[in-house]
């Protein structure tokens, strides 16, 4: 791709405005070979601090890699004590 073209981020088509040439960018990506695991569980508070980064990372980047949410628990069952 040359440089100082703009492009179209839904069409792909590139326009170049010095001698009006015209690229495409295929945007269909491979079948992502990767497996990001997460392991969460919903009464940890850090978890729970973390789901913002989280979605903008599968956002921005998910079409690299295949996610997989695992739950987990700290607490061995419900009671008076620790």
């Amino acid at each position: 791709m040359k440089q100082n073209m703009v492009c179209d981020i839904y069409s792909g088509i590139c326009t170049s405005s010095d001698d009006n040439t015209i690229e495409t960018i295929d945007f269909n990506f491979d079948t992502p070979k990767l497996t990001l695991y997460y392991v969460t569980d919903p009464m940890c508070s850090h978890c729970w601090a973390f789901e913002p980064i989280l979605n903008k990372l599968l956002v921005q980047y998910g079409h690299f890699f295949n996610f997989q949410m695992v739950m987990g628990g700290l607490l061995e069952a419900w009671g008076d004590g620790p």
